[in-house]
């Protein structure tokens, strides 16, 4: 069994960083390390969820929702798809389904 440290394993995962230059590196190497999504991309990723999909519900702090797009552009875009917002004191709560709802108490 042969072991691997940290950079071997590493050269021999991404051709730019070995010594053989071998083919064009691949674009997983050239990304670098993997971003965060903001703004649109955060909002899209919001709607993309398996819960979102399925006409579920969304949770999402308020304070992320602050940071990343403005509460502002959360609710315009929960209208615009037809989709029913709540929000408490730390939390918004997104029912992906624009079927009425009734609110019991």
């Amino acid at each position: 069994m042969t072991m691997f440290s940290a950079p071997q394993a590493a050269a021999a995962s991404c051709p730019q960083d070995s010594l053989d230059p071998g083919p064009e590196p691949s674009a997983v190497c050239q990304a670098g390390p993997a971003r965060r999504p903001h703004g649109s991309d955060w909002l899209d990723q919001i709607f993309a969820t398996r819960a979102a999909l399925s006409h579920g519900v969304v949770y999402r702090a308020v304070r992320d929702v602050e940071r990343e797009i403005g509460c502002q552009t959360l609710e315009l875009e929960v209208r615009r798809r037809g989709f029913h917002p709540l929000r408490t004191d730390r939390h918004f709560v997104i029912v992906c389904d624009s079927r009425p709802l009734q609110v019991i108490c």
